[in-house]
């Protein structure tokens, strides 16, 4: 994730905010991850789960500051009754762009700060909405500005999604705003100690589905969300993180995708 040890705490938070397509807006260039998302909605007895689990990785092909990143998820979704599904979501391939901003550092007398910009393609490589291979492909677009001055780091960012479409058929996209402050009392990249304590803020608008076309009527929503978050290293190459995102405030057109909560939790190998 970093192009700075302690940009990168400040931004962890903003990758479980984003799920099981986090992985495109790492900071580090070069890097594998495996992450965890879990998600419930429902009202009442009326409980739908799901569990996403997340591989990827990042690689620098060209010159920096430009990287890629691969993202392939793979879901288990539970719904009430106990009838379950499984299988391989659609593959994620983004380009990021990071910049350092000297200039403003300087301006706000910080000691770093950075902005970045993600672009990518949902492939139809999945088999939970569509056959594999067929279908339309999504796609991503987000925005990051970091400001640092230890111990404190902050975030602001963006994010839209916008599903593929197979048969007329299209599963709700996204869009949030939002972002984040880091305390890192610990911060030693060179013994590889770092300990972080995250809180996130985000604004999220979910758009509706399409069925042969046409708008679901009974989907979509807004909610306002806080997130809560550690971060810690293991050593020299490896950060975990842990995060818990609660709902402050919601309304859906159907009460069953009411959000409960979500928990992210995941190991980034720094190559």
């Amino acid at each position: 994730m970093c192009a700075l040890a302690t940009a990168a705490p400040a931004y962890a938070h903003h990758e479980a905010i984003f799920g099981p397509q986090s992985s495109a807006a790492l900071t580090w260039p070069d890097f594998l991850s495996v992450q965890v998302f879990d998600v419930q909605r429902g009202k009442g007895d009326e409980k739908t789960h799901t569990t996403t689990t997340v591989f990827s990785g990042g690689v620098t092909p060209f010159r920096a500051p430009v990287s890629l990143a691969f993202v392939v998820p793979l879901s288990i979704e539970t719904e009430p009754g106990g009838a379950s599904k499984r299988g391989v979501e659609d593959a994620l391939l983004a380009g990021r762009y990071q910049r350092d901003t000297n200039r403003l550092s300087e301006a706000l007398h910080l000691e770093s700060s950075f902005v970045m910009a993600v672009a990518g393609l949902e492939l139809p490589t999945g088999n939970m909405d569509h056959p594999f291979g067929h279908g339309r492909p999504g796609s991503i677009a987000a925005g990051l500005i970091s400001l640092e001055r230890r111990p404190i780091a902050m975030i602001a960012y963006t994010y839209l999604h916008k599903s593929g479409e197979y048969q007329g058929n299209r599963a709700s996209g996204n869009v949030f705003a939002g972002g984040g402050v880091a305390w890192t009392p610990i911060d030693n990249e060179a013994e590889g100690k770092l300990f972080s304590l995250q809180l996130g803020g985000s604004y999220e608008r979910t758009t509706r589905e399409h069925e042969a076309g046409e708008p679901i009527e009974l989907s979509g929503g807004r909610g306002t969300f806080l997130h809560p978050t550690v971060v810690f290293d293991i050593g020299t190459h490896v950060q975990m993180f842990t995060i818990f995102s609660l709902p402050v405030a919601q309304s859906w057109r159907d009460p069953n995708d009411r959000q409960r909560f979500r928990f992210g939790s995941g190991a980034i190998f720094k190559l």
